[in-house]
């Protein structure tokens, strides 16, 4: 028996094409799952490579015309070595292979360059031929290596042409859809390289082949922009009909959809837009057969244009203007127009609501309270979201009739009717006398005490200049969180009403006083002027442990510690935050009072859920004033209705 079995012949190597490393790798990684492999070197090609090749826990056997001699060593001898047999001749026909019966049991390694990556990825040979037709896409391992994560178990020619369009168009979502909404970013933001490389590879047919299938697209020479640009057009509501098939009525929404290809489809839009003259076939548009449309931004700019001529003409009932704006709020082009659509909203709102009740007569000064309380209110309300969100909009020019209305509207229809209803109620008066439950002066004994008696902590949050309608909109913010319970009630402050006197007012005091005519207030002889002068009132009053707080030293504590500690040691708190008085009374910042309304909102939402927090569960909030604003300066003709009232941004006062 001959035993020199790892002998080889000196013939030399002819080409050594097959890398030493690729041919080790690939048979480490069969031998993993096989005891024996033949390796038949049809050509005589690799005999080198065999001598030299060392693979850990592997016997070489070079077979000759040794056959029983290798059936004997790898069943008799050694039957749990791995063995690598060696064939430096073609492979016999069935009926001449001695051992066939091993070959067909174990594994039967192929080393030309087909074969190689059929083996390296862990495909059969039968997809020989896939490979050929597309070498090149294999010639590159990372390429090999990325086809090679996406493969699964039984994937036959299609399912791994798509893994390889996947890995072109470098995405793990294997639909054809995806692939278009790739392509289409793709040359949308100036890359071609993808149609080079589907070409190059030899997928370009495959992949216009599943195109014209799935979509019905048919074109001679067919392009991801033709393609889109015939999709874009069947979809507009002006555009033309197409025998593009349903599952290409999907293209595009899927694209919206899509979060990581949806910048291309943004940008795409806008060129196919200028192609298809959108603009021109928009001019005679109406609104209602765009409010489904979401293709392109100029559709959204043409809504608001129509919308807005008639919020300002008044010709659109404003539940109609809502169901429009609904129906555009999940549009896709929405979020670049979002300001534009609150500015209409809200001044549409607003409008109807002056329509509504300016015509308000109040029979008692508590009726005046109650009116406004319950529904007078909201028109403040929109008219401050109207200019807020006009003022971040930054088209002063393309709103400039709707602002000009709206100022109208809530100068002369609202603020001037409502003056005069509460004038008269005034005028009647022989006293400032408010119901104990509305009077700030009685805040402490009214709302506060109750806590005291049952001897619960209360913590009340005094926000400057925080009027009744800002209030109410915290009021709705806390109960969207659903895990608080929040009413509001109007409070009536004190004449004069300005700073001093408010915060004055909230403490606890039985007589409050001006110190030698001038407007520092004492309560009960102390005075109320800054948070020290509080702190001791608040103290000396209360009848329990009692702190001031300012709200930034408040908002550093740490919840877990020191503010649970700070907590447990008093049984009364009042917090004061001064955003919207000191915004609305510089004159540099005054045109932002309704930017610091909505910081002030958000920073007290955030003060309550610290004092949640630091386990406090009962909260007031409340202010020491209002305030009246108007975005447009006032005439000199309206000087006695601003010296009836403090002056606080461009028109200002109690509210």
């Amino acid at each position: 028996m001959n035993r020199s079995m790892n002998y080889l012949d000196n013939s030399p190597s002819k080409h050594g094409i097959i890398a030493m490393s690729r041919v080790e790798e690939a048979l480490i990684k069969r031998f993993a799952e096989h005891r024996i492999i033949f390796w038949y070197d049809e050509k005589n090609e690799l005999g080198d490579e065999f001598a030299t090749l060392e693979v850990q826990g592997v016997e070489k056997l070079h077979v000759q015309g040794n056959e029983f001699a290798v059936k004997y060593i790898t069943h008799k001898e050694k039957p749990d070595t791995k063995f690598l047999l060696y064939f430096n001749g073609p492979k016999p026909a069935n009926e001449d292979n001695w051992l066939l019966d091993m070959e067909l049991a174990h594994y039967v390694f192929h080393t030309d360059q087909e074969a190689m990556y059929l083996q390296e990825l862990g495909l059969g040979l039968h997809l020989k031929e896939l490979v050929t037709s597309h070498l090149e896409f294999f010639r590159s391992k990372e390429r090999r290596q990325k086809l090679q994560d996406l493969l699964g178990e039984g994937d036959e020619h299609a399912a791994i042409r798509y893994k390889m369009m996947g890995v072109v168009f470098r995405t793990d979502d294997l639909n054809l859809d995806t692939f278009v909404h790739a392509h289409g970013t793709a040359f949308a933001e100036g890359r071609a390289t993808q149609d080079a490389e589907l070409e190059r590879y030899g997928l370009s047919a495959f992949y216009w082949g599943e195109i014209g299938r799935h979509y019905n697209y048919t074109n001679d020479t067919p392009s991801i922009y033709d393609l889109l640009l015939e999709v874009f057009n069947s979809e507009f509501a002006l555009g033309k009909s197409s025998a593009l098939s349903k599952g290409a009525k999907l293209l595009l929404p899927n694209w919206r959809d899509s979060v990581k290809f949806r910048d291309g489809y943004a940008a795409l839009s806008k060129k196919i837009a200028a192609d298809m003259n959108v603009e021109a076939l928009l001019q005679g548009a109406a609104v209602e057969q765009l409010l489904d449309d979401e293709l392109f931004e100029l559709t959204e700019r043409k809504i608001i244009h129509e919308l807005l001529g008639q919020v300002v003409s008044e010709t659109i009932p404003h539940e109609k203007l809502a169901k429009y704006l609904k129906r555009r709020e999940n549009k896709f082009w929405y979020p670049t127009a979002v300001h534009l659509y609150l500015c209409l909203e809200h001044a549409s709102e607003m409008i109807a609501l002056v329509r509504k009740y300016a015509g308000s007569t109040y029979g008692s000064f508590q009726q005046g309270i109650n009116t406004y309380t319950d529904t007078g209110f909201a028109v403040d309300q929109h008219y401050r979201k109207f200019i807020l969100y006009y003022r971040k909009t930054n088209q002063n020019a393309a709103l400039a009739a709707l602002a000009e209305k709206v100022e109208k509207v809530y100068s002369n229809d609202w603020l001037l009717a409502h003056n005069n209803a509460w004038q008269q109620v005034v005028d009647g008066m022989e006293s400032w006398a408010v119901d104990e439950r509305n009077s700030q002066r009685r805040f402490f004994k009214e709302h506060v005490s109750p806590y005291v008696q049952k001897k619960l902590r209360v913590v009340v949050i005094i926000s400057d200049a925080l009027r009744y309608e800002c209030g109410e909109e915290l009021g709705r913010m806390l109960l969207a969180e659903n895990r608080y319970e929040a009413t509001v009630q109007g409070m009536v402050s004190g004449l004069p009403s300005y700073t001093q006197l408010g915060m004055a007012s909230l403490l606890p005091h039985e007589e409050l006083s001006f110190k030698n005519g001038g407007d520092t207030i004492l309560a009960d002889g102390m005075s109320t002027s800054g948070a020290e002068a509080r702190d001791k009132i608040l103290k000396a009053n209360a009848g329990v442990r009692a702190a001031v707080i300012k709200a930034g030293d408040f908002m550093d504590l740490n919840s877990q510690k020191e503010g649970r500690e700070f907590m447990k040691e008093h049984d009364v708190i009042y917090i004061y935050h001064n955003r919207i008085d000191k915004v609305g009374d510089d004159k540099v910042s005054e045109e932002k009072v309704f930017e610091a309304v909505e910081e002030e909102l958000q920073y007290l939402m955030n003060v309550v859920k610290k004092v949640n927090n630091m386990n406090a569960y009962h909260m007031l909030v409340t202010s020491d004033h209002g305030f009246i604003y108007q975005h447009t300066e006032l005439p000199e003709s309206d000087s006695v209705f601003r010296a009836t009232r403090v002056q606080h941004g461009k028109r200002t006062g109690a509210s």
